[in-house]
């Protein structure tokens, strides 16, 4: 210890001085600050363990949906099959792709939900003029909707229809729209 700390007590207080005024050194500095500073850094931990379980339950949760495959053999019908054509009860679809193979003539209109008969209606999303692939960008399904395909009077079939997604857990979708 040098000369000058010996002689000056606010460079290097004794235990009793930085308990015996309340706790605080000579120099301003609080034992209570670091006291905070332990429960504060305590409560960041909490945190990133809290977001750390959050990823990971929200990243279990997902799944692709690869291709579910119905077939429209006829012209002028509703293909519409809520339980394969839509998500599970607690669950959402966020559809990526649909895929019409084999159209040569006609069309397939595409919908969120019913159809009114083929007639336009405000459930229309895309209508296929030809063999193709369509990427709706937001289309989003919740449980109890689905996806519904009409065959236009001039279709020539069979067609297959195959859609790609991912599904996850309902209660997550607004992490998922972050």
């Amino acid at each position: 210890m040098s000369r000058h700390e010996e002689r000056n007590p606010i460079l290097r207080p004794t235990a009793e001085q930085a308990i015996g005024d309340g706790g605080e050194d000579p120099a301003g500095v609080s034992l209570k600050v670091f006291a905070d500073l332990a429960v504060n850094l305590g409560r960041v931990a909490d945190r990133l363990d809290k977001e750390q379980a959050r990823r990971v339950r929200f990243a279990t949760s997902l799944h692709l949906l690869d291709g579910v495959v119905t077939q429209i053999s006829t012209a002028s019908t509703d293909h519409q099959n809520a339980e394969k054509l839509g998500p599970r009860n607690g669950k959402v679809w966020d559809v990526r792709a649909i895929t019409c193979a084999g159209l040569t003539a006609g069309t397939v209109n595409v919908y969120k939900g019913p159809n009114a008969g083929g007639t336009a209606s405000q459930n229309q999303r895309f209508t296929f003029l030809q063999a193709g692939e369509w990427e709706p960008g937001f289309l989003y399904l919740q449980a109890g909707q689905h996806l519904t395909f009409y065959s236009s009077s001039s279709f020539a079939g069979p067609v297959v229809i195959a859609v790609d997604g991912v599904e996850f857990d309902e209660y997550l979708l607004p992490d998922y729209l972050l």
